[in-house]
Parts: C-alpha cells; structure tokens; sequence
C-alpha cells in the first residue's frame, strides 16, 4: 500500500506536536500546580485528542458519507491556501462572520502544511487542546484549593471536548477563544491588566465566529469582576478598577453593536432576543429534518428567556438525547455522554453546593455559573441534537469548574467512647 505525502506530512506533524510541544506544556503544568501527575495526564490529554483527528475523518467517511462542514472547510481553505501562494491575498470567502472567518483560518494552515486532510486536522485538533490547556491553567489560579487533577482528567479526556473539536471546524475556533478569554478573566480576577490581553486575544476569536458566545462570555467575565481579589492598595489601584470597568463597558458596548448587526436586529431587547431564538428553532429544526438519519427535535425547543423556563431548558441542552431516543451509533454515543454528565452533576451536589456558598468570594466561580446558565437558555433554542451536542462544547469547560471544587465535608470522627471499668 502506497502511503501518500498527505500521510507523511501528518504523521511528522503529529509526532512534532506531540513528542517536542507538548512535554513542554506539560512541564509547566507541572510546575505551575506542584502535581508531578500533571505531566502524565498532560501527555495521555494530547495524545487523545490528536488521535481524535484521523478518528473524527474516518467518522465522516463511514457515517456522514463524507458529508460535513469540516469538509467544507477545508476545500475552501485549500483554494484561499493556493491564493496566498501566489500572492493574492484578498481572502474573500463568503460573509465574514462564521463560515468566512473559519475557511480563512483553515486556508492559513493548509499554506503551512498544504492542502492535506491529515495535518490540517491535527493542527485543528492541537488548537482545541492548547483551549482545555488554559481553561485548566485559569482554574489553577482562580480556583485555589480546587480539585486540580479532577478537573484536568474530566476536561482532557470528556468525549465532546476530545472529538468534536478535533477537525477545522467553528467550534474548535470558539472553544479556542473562550479558553484564552477563561485564563484572561482569572488573571483579571487577580487584578492584574494583562489579562485583558488574554480576553482580548480570545474575544476576537469568538467574535469572528460566533459574537453572541464572545457577548456571553465578556458578560460572565465582567459582573463578577467587582469581587476581585485587591492587592496591596497604592495610588494607583482606584484608577486601574476604573481603568478595568471602562475596559469591560467599552467592549460590552461594541460586542453588544456587533452581535445586534450579526443577527440583523436593532437592539438586544428581550422581544428582539426571542425572535432570533425562534428564528434559530426553526432552522434548526428544519435542518433536523431535512438530514438523513437526524433525530428530529424541531418541536422540542424552548426561546423564551422567562426564569420559568431554564428547568426545560436544562433538560433539552443537558440531558437530550437519553439512550431511549437515540436512533443510531452517533446518537447512542452522544445519549451515553449525557448519561454520565448528568450522573456526574447530581453525584456532584456537595460541590455544588461549595460553588453557591463561595461564588461571592471566588469571582471565577461566579463567571463559570453566569456563563453556563446564559448558554443554557440561549442555545435550548437549537432543534438539531447533531448541532446542539458540537456546540456544548463551549459550554462543558465551565459544568467542569463547577463539579471540580473541593466541598467542605463535615466531620465524621464520632467522640470516643468511654470505657466504664467494671470491677467484681
């Protein structure tokens, strides 16, 4: 069997990746959190997940019939890619936001590597771990005393988080952002201003994707901010507070403008919203219906933003498809990981219940709460479960904070009891 410069070309970028960068990374991991496992879990962390892009490729040739988005972009970052080389690099593909920015970021690495599936899924895959990395380095340092390890084995090696990011795709570009804008918001919570450039850097990133996640994500980052922990105070520690909150209002105001023109809305009201989420619901839903072997949820969405609501909307973003509605081999696996993940939440209701009790004096808490609950009621407005379980993987990294803090047991010792000296 003649094996192809495609496959050469993937297998050195494999091997680069993962036997000269990621000991690197998992160096200091190690370092950085004092847990020698740290490297181990690191290493089986960036071994799976780039073995999750030939997976994710053979997935899409034996069950989609070659049919997906991936592939998609792909071709469209190969003819960008070829552009570039010679010298044109105009770069249009198609509307910008979305679909445009993702063919462009394909097109830049397919002009590293050239237009071969294997290493471009790697870079891709590679990408989406760099993402896990600094969701687990920002709950490092804002989660003092939190279930490190727990937390890292849960966010490397969730099934979502390994496959669905592993391949050119929208969502491995948002996890990415919402990743560096994670780390940014807990080095902020230190008060320290460069994490702006880190929430700024990941800011972008989801902007040019998907700007309501970035709206989200700079909401959940920003009310919390107030509870910071205050340095040594000087002079200058009342004007960088202020400094901050201009920051934070000021890119409020123009995510908020780019997010209202993206949906073709004037203003993000609570009518406006919902028109958008029932908007979404139903193409969505026909788009659930129209793809062969999907499992039609049209019917089961949920577009209001009433507090009555999020019951229904935990249950359709959570827990749908259970194992009795799924239709399937991708469906089953999918309904399995909503299984566990459940199993995993309710198991988890001490933490929890540390997470209500100490929100207010752990802000990153606080963002990973108002972050997931947003996402939660904005995307219950999905009719695709196909759509819904890739897109649940910006929203699992934060679920993962929640259930990794440490709870305060009560003590169980029981006082000793008295031995009574019995004399006849």
């Amino acid at each position: 069997m003649t094996v192809t410069e495609g496959t050469w070309i993937g297998l050195l970028t494999a091997l680069v990746l993962f036997l000269l960068v990621t000991p690197l990374i998992a160096r200091h991991l190690v370092r950085s959190s004092g847990d020698p496992a740290m490297f181990r879990i690191t290493m089986w962390g960036s071994g799976i997940k780039l073995a999750a892009a030939p997976a994710y490729l053979w997935v899409i040739a034996h069950f989609y019939g070659g049919i997906a988005d991936a592939n998609g972009y792909f071709g469209q970052g190969a003819r960008l890619a070829a552009q570039m080389r010679h010298g044109n690099f105009t770069l249009y593909a198609g509307k910008f936001i979305g679909d445009g920015a993702t063919r462009i970021s394909a097109g830049f690495v397919e002009l590293a590597v050239g237009p071969h599936k294997l290493p471009t899924w790697f870079i891709f895959s590679f990408g989406a771990f760099l993402a896990e990395v600094m969701f687990y380095k920002a709950f490092e340092l804002a989660v003092p005393g939190g279930a490190r390890r727990r937390y890292a084995k849960l966010l490397f090696f969730f099934p979502s988080m390994v496959f669905w990011t592993a391949a050119p795709s929208k969502d491995c570009v948002t996890v990415l952002g919402l990743g560096l804008a994670a780390y940014g918001g807990a080095v902020l919570y230190d008060r320290r201003l460069r994490g702006f450039l880190w929430l700024g850097a990941g800011a972008a990133l989801m902007t040019i994707i998907r700007p309501n996640v970035a709206l989200i994500a700079l909401l959940a980052i920003a009310l919390p901010y107030p509870l910071g922990r205050v340095p040594a105070r000087s002079v200058l520690t009342p004007i960088a507070a202020w400094v901050g909150g201009a920051i934070f209002i000021v890119g409020g105001v123009v995510l908020a403008g780019i997010t209202a023109h993206h949906f073709d809305i004037h203003s993000l009201s609570r009518a406006s919203v919902e028109k958008v989420l029932k908007q979404n619901a139903y193409n969505t839903g026909t788009a659930a219906r129209s793809q062969l072997g999907a499992f039609n949820s049209s019917g089961a969405t949920s577009t209001s933003l009433s507090i009555s609501a999020i019951p229904k909307d935990f249950y359709y973003v959570v827990m749908r498809p259970l194992p009795i509605h799924a239709h399937g081999f991708t469906q089953l696996a999918s309904s399995l990981e909503n299984v566990y993940l459940l199993g995993l939440l309710v198991t988890s209701w001490r933490r929890l219940g540390e997470v209500i009790r100490t929100c207010l004096r752990r802000p990153y808490l606080l963002a990973a709460l108002i972050f997931s609950l947003v996402w939660i009621v904005l995307f219950a407005s999905i009719g695709n479960l196909g759509i819904l379980a890739r897109e649940r993987t910006q929203l699992i990294p934060f679920l993962l904070v929640l259930v990794s803090v440490k709870a305060r047991r009560e003590p169980t010792s029981r006082p000793a009891r008295r031995e009574v000296l019995v004399t006849v």
